[in-house]
């Protein structure tokens, strides 16, 4: 999807348009929900993290609509998260 939108597919750019809404949607949810004036974030996967179409888009749309949110490096690998919720259980 992503590729296809690089090369000028219409129909995939209007996909990424809408998912790249729907994640800054999740952050503002996000920022509703911890109260918190500053938003510490860590971007994770190729899609995000890489520069395409699709993290552009998205880092645009974040950084006009939410500036407050602070995009970070992660401290932990993300297989981490994983090791974590497999011990609370």
């Amino acid at each position: 999807m992503v590729e296809a939108a690089a090369k000028g597919d219409r129909i995939a750019g209007l996909i990424l348009d809408e998912e790249s809404d729907g994640l800054i949607d999740h952050i503002k949810a996000m920022k509703i929900k911890f109260g918190s004036e500053q938003l510490k974030l860590s971007l994770v996967g190729s899609v995000l993290t890489k520069p395409n179409k699709f993290s552009e888009l998205f880092k645009k749309k974040l950084a006009e609509r939410h500036p407050d949110v602070l995009l970070q490096q992660t401290e932990l690998p993300p297989v981490m998260g994983a090791v974590y919720l497999a011990m609370e259980e």
